[in-house]
């Protein structure tokens, strides 16, 4: 900032001048070197945001396989309320007669316990309709030292013994102001079937005689109707057809009709697993696109951050040609099941083509999209053109964030060095303008004593 002295000419001052002259002593470099920082700014974070895109398509992918698939298989009952089923994408189309006889059962059993349960022995704890015994040592059972177990320090003997292994659970109930120990299998099943022994306890005659409340039933179903095959288990889950789960919660009564079970494709599951498939390429040709756009400069529209940059542009091209090019050997292209791309590259789903190609080789599109590890597939191929970009070790993206990430390192030492000198110049020009300061006021002085001395008034 600069005024006029009482001689007529300019007075600077010190901080504000030197700082001027100091931003303009490094104002080149310091242009640059902000322009290449917030590119570099914007490089980073556009290969972050390209990242996230890239492993969020490639997850989507890697989805697909094991029990994930495109084609999707339902299993139901012909009349509801007796069980439930499942099908997995491998199951073959069927139908089938079941008679559900009985449904299996967890045994439970309550037991008067008498007050006077003395201290020490051992409970057992048999499984089984040929026993298994546990022996659980109540040795350490007396939580309150009262000198007596009661049913509640069974109980919690029971439930935290090691040996139990989770086969039997303990509770007590109380009625009318009795208490009573109740013993549940966690299993159901004649096998799985929960029973006491008090004969090493302290007091063998304090434990009574069990109470069934629930006994212990196998689940028994046959195959083709009551006049069937029997199959008899402990569990209600049932896998007698492959790839197919069969839960029963209901028995039949007598006369009535077999429960029919039919397998076959689910139409709407299978077109909402193919619908995600088209949306999750969608998501990321956009993305894509975005970042590789040119813009337009006349309606103010901005370039994306790798407007020019080829390889991302072959990435896209690949991924497209991926989807657009047949896969050798599976016998269909995705045209075929209504995937088709438009003239943007967008993928749309055709439901009408999907369900009729369906109808004729439902098989055939999983064969076609396959998962991210089956290397002659839709999947398999769009993966391993991701993967090159993605890959952590060798991936375009690692080695692209490596070299912003050493440019930042490269920038951020520049602008320290760049700093030093903005504050050395400025030093230097503070020293220089506060000399001159004291100059021009010394000056200043002597022109007043002057002009005070010559004045027509004296």
């Amino acid at each position: 900032m600069t005024t006029t002295t009482a001689s007529g000419g300019l007075k600077y001052d010190p901080t504000s001048t030197a700082t001027s002259l100091a931003t303009a002593y490094v104002s080149g470099q310091q242009d640059l070197l902000t322009t290449q920082t917030k590119q570099n700014k914007t490089t980073t974070a556009a290969l972050g945001s390209l990242k996230s895109a890239l492993l969020a398509f490639q997850a989507s992918l890697s989805a697909l396989g094991g029990s994930k698939t495109m084609l999707s298989n339902a299993a139901s009952f012909s009349s509801s309320g007796y069980g439930s089923a499942s099908a997995t994408s491998a199951a073959a189309p069927g139908t089938y007669s079941f008679f559900v006889d009985s449904v299996a059962q967890a045994s439970q059993d309550s037991y008067d316990i008498s007050p006077g349960l003395g201290l020490g022995g051992s409970l057992i704890v048999n499984v089984g309709q040929n026993p298994i015994p546990i022996v659980i040592d109540l040795s350490g059972a007396d939580a309150d030292s009262s000198g007596s177990l009661d049913a509640k320090e069974l109980a919690a003997a029971i439930n935290t013994a090691p040996n139990n292994g989770g086969v039997a659970r303990a509770s007590v109930v109380t009625i009318n102001g009795a208490t009573q120990l109740v013993v549940s299998a966690t299993q159901t099943g004649l096998e799985n079937a929960i029973s006491l022994d008090g004969s090493l306890l302290a007091n063998p005659v304090a434990l009574g005689a069990p109470n069934n409340l629930v006994a212990a039933k196998d689940a028994v179903v046959y195959l083709g109707g009551i006049n069937g095959v029997k199959i008899e288990q402990a569990s209600n889950t049932f896998a007698v057809i492959d790839d197919v789960s069969m839960t029963f919660t209901k028995a039949q009564a007598p006369g009535d009709a077999a429960l029919t079970l039919t397998v076959g494709t689910d139409s709407a599951a299978t077109t909402a697993n193919v619908q995600a498939f088209v949306d999750a390429y969608n998501k990321l040709k956009t993305v894509l696109d975005s970042m590789t756009s040119v813009g337009d400069p006349q309606n103010g529209v901005a370039a994306g951050p790798f407007a020019n940059d080829g390889a991302l542009n072959v990435l896209r091209n690949r991924l497209l040609d991926t989807i657009r090019t047949a896969v050798p050997g599976a016998g269909a292209t995705l045209a075929n099941y209504g995937i088709t791309a438009a003239r943007n590259g967008q993928l749309t789903l055709n439901t009408s083509r999907l369900q009729s190609t369906l109808a004729l080789n439902p098989a055939g599109l999983d064969t076609l999209i396959g998962s991210s590890g089956t290397a002659a597939s839709v999947a398999g191929l769009l993966h391993k053109a991701v993967d090159t970009w993605s890959n952590s070790a060798n991936g375009q993206l690692s080695k692209r964030q490596l070299t912003a990430s050493k440019l930042s390192t490269s920038l951020e030492t520049r602008q320290a060095k760049l700093d030093n000198q903005f504050n050395s110049a400025y030093k230097r020009y503070l020293v220089q303008f506060t000399e001159l300061q004291k100059l021009q006021t010394q000056m200043d002085s002597t022109s007043s004593m002057f002009t005070a001395l010559f004045s027509g008034d004296k």
